[in-house]
Formats: C-alpha cells, sequence, structure tokens
C-alpha cells in the first residue's frame, strides 16, 4: 500500500516537472501561434506568499513567453513582509494566502487594495514515520501535537484515532515555520476554530512555539525538516509536499469525515464557502462534504489607482492571463483551478486597476 502510494506521488512530481520545464522553454500555450506581444518595457516586482510560489512563477513564466518586454519577478518573502513592502511601494504586487481587508490599503494615495483570487489547495500535516500511511489526525490532537502536549507517536490519543495502525515508540518532532508567514496563520487559525478547548497559543502570523521544535524558513524549509527527520511532522503547502513525496495525514473535517488532501478535496471546501463581494474567501473548515478542513485560497493583490500606465498595463495582462491561460496550469503545479463563477467575477474587476493622475 506505501509503496504504491509513493510510486503514484513520482508520476504526479515527474508531470509536474515536465510542465515546469515546459514554461522554461516552449510551453503548450506558446507552442503553436505565440502571440504578438502588446505591452511596453517595463518592469514589474511582486512577492509574497510562499504557499502560491510555484503557481505564482509558473504563470509568470507562461506569461513573459507572451510579453517578452515585461520583466516581471515573483519572491517568495512570506505575505506578511510582502504586505509590508506593498505598503511602502517597494513591489507592484504582493501574494497572499490570507484574506486582505481593502480599507487596508487606503492610507495610501494609491487607494484601496484589490485582491483577485488566483487558486486554492491544501495545507497539510505532512509526516515522516516509518512503515506507517494512512494516518488520521482530529484538530485536538494536531493541537496537541504541536504545543507539545503530544510527544510519541503512539500516543494513545493519536491510537485511539488510528486502530488500524502499529504506531512506533518514535519521539515527534514538529516543524513549523520561523518567519511571519501566511500558512502559520491560516494553520494556527483552524486549530482555534476546530479545537478551541485544546489550543493554546492563539492564531496569528507567528506563535510561541515550544522549545523542542524544529522551525525552517518557507514552506519548503519545513518539508526538507520532514522529509529528513524520523518523526516529524509539519505543517506545508501541498505542492511543497507532493513534489518530496511526503506522507499527508487525513484530518477531520467539520462534519466529522477524515479527509485525504487533494485537488479534488480542496475544491470540495471552496465550493461549500461563500464568497465576499471583494472577492476574498475563507475556505477553512468549510462544512462540504468531501471538504479538506485546511483548505486556503491564494490572491494576487495590487493597489487600485497606479501611477506608471506601463505598469498598470502589465497588472490588467497578467491578471486577464491568469483568468484564462493560466487556470490549465493551476492542476499542473498542484493547485485547484477556480470554479468559472468566481473567474468571470474577477475578470470584470480587472478594468479596476487603473492609472489615476495626480491632483
Amino acid at each position: 500500500m506505501r509503496r504504491s502510494r509513493r510510486a503514484l506521488r513520482g508520476l504526479v512530481v515527474a508531470t509536474v516537472a515536465c510542465c515546469v520545464v515546459a514554461v522554461g522553454s516552449q510551453s503548450p500555450l506558446t507552442a503553436k501561434a505565440r502571440p504578438k506581444p502588446t505591452l511596453a518595457r517595463t518592469t514589474v516586482e511582486g512577492a509574497g506568499s510562499t504557499f502560491q510560489l510555484n503557481y505564482t512563477q509558473t504563470v509568470i513564466g507562461a506569461f513573459r513567453q507572451r510579453e517578452p518586454a515585461v520583466t516581471m519577478r515573483y519572491v517568495g518573502l512570506g505575505s506578511p513582509r510582502a504586505v509590508d513592502d506593498l505598503a511602502h511601494h517597494k513591489i507592484d504586487f504582493v501574494g497572499i494566502d490570507s484574506p486582505l481587508a481593502p480599507e487596508a490599503g487606503t492610507g495610501s494615495t494609491s487607494g484601496p487594495y484589490l485582491s483577485f483570487p488566483m487558486v486554492v489547495a491544501p495545507i497539510v500535516l505532512a509526516y515522516n514515520v516509518p512503515d506507517v500511511s494512512d494516518l488520521r489526525l482530529s484538530a485536538a490532537t494536531i493541537a496537541e501535537i504541536f504545543q507539545g502536549d503530544i510527544t510519541r507517536w503512539n500516543a494513545p490519543e493519536i491510537a485511539s484515532e488510528n486502530p488500524d495502525l502499529t504506531l512506533p515508540d518514535l519521539p515527534i518532532v514538529a516543524a513549523h515555520r520561523t518567519e511571519r508567514s501566511g500558512t502559520t496563520t491560516n494553520v494556527t487559525s483552524f486549530l482555534v476554530r476546530q479545537a478551541p478547548f485544546t489550543w493554546r497559543l492563539g492564531s496569528g502570523p507567528t506563535v510561541r512555539w515550544p522549545q523542542n521544535s524544529s522551525g525552517g524558513a518557507g514552506n519548503f524549509g519545513v518539508a526538507q525538516i520532514v522529509k529528513t527527520t524520523p518523526g516529524a511532522i509539519g505543517y506545508v503547502d501541498y505542492a511543497n509536499a507532493s513534489a518530496l513525496i511526503l506522507d499527508m495525514a487525513s484530518v477531520k473535517n467539520a462534519n466529522g469525515e477524515y479527509v485525504a488532501p487533494s485537488l479534488d478535496s480542496a475544491s470540495a471546501a471552496l465550493a461549500a464557502t461563500v464568497v465576499n463581494d471583494d472577492l476574498t474567501f475563507d475556505p477553512i473548515n468549510s462544512p462540504g462534504r468531501g471538504a479538506y478542513p485546511i483548505t486556503v485560497g491564494s490572491w494576487l493583490v495590487v493597489y487600485e489607482h497606479q501611477a506608471d500606465p506601463a505598469k498598470a498595463a502589465a497588472l490588467r495582462a497578467l491578471l486577464r492571463f491568469i483568468y484564462t491561460g493560466g487556470q490549465p496550469l493551476a492542476k499542473t503545479t498542484s493547485y485547484a483551478a477556480l470554479p468559472a463563477s468566481l473567474v468571470k467575477l474577477a475578470r470584470a474587476r480587472i478594468r479596476r486597476v487603473a492609472v489615476i493622475a495626480p491632483d
């Protein structure tokens, strides 16, 4: 069972790798008739969430094949730091995976923020326990593991949720993010909601982790700790966990189902989630049947009012591409595409990214 699952994941990783290479050279989107470039020469800088890094960099790579005059970059700094950079106009757009209030940008002459949804995906509980697969965890058990109450894998709390597994007497190494992180915000938000009488560390981009836990930089850093440390468990984006062929726990959702992280279970979570007028939404702990409970969205955030016409045109073009050629790239990079109804709403907002003449 374990060997077949690992073989299947290896096939998925190989597929993703092939797609990324194709984008870097001659993607399927450009293999036929490459559209004539329409944008003026400009440089657009973006930064933010490492959760969406794989998708965003792939989309930008494909976009630049169409618009070679535009130099566009995206760096995974973590969304809290990048939001600060956007507020100080050090970058032109930010990637986030926790909804950002539009009025957060109104202190600037550039006006409010506009949030454009791109994809959704699970945050997984990746683990490295020899000879253990198909692990199941509830929010209360996850809380006790990460705040240091449960310290060994054969603890009664874990065993009671996994009666068919033989759990080893192995120390648990809980891995978390070291820097301020939207992924941390989302995981701790899930624990606050689903295990309110167990979780004691609060919610936010960073919390006071136990001293015997292990910290990693970015989602990839946490994934590497899990990959190389027997007994480790960490919260990681689905893309990195898939690429490193990590085992992922099924998590108990709001309906009492233990659901494995997947693109389908992430889509099920979004389908049962209310989308706000500003196109933000919160699929964590979604009540949908078959919904993975730690599903999050990712957004590209820009100022509504732009000062540079060339940059404004490039940002609008990138957004249009995300909602056309960019959505098919979601699955190839281990993210779930948006439903057509949400894509339609998002495309209608692109025209609001406009140049405003100074007074």
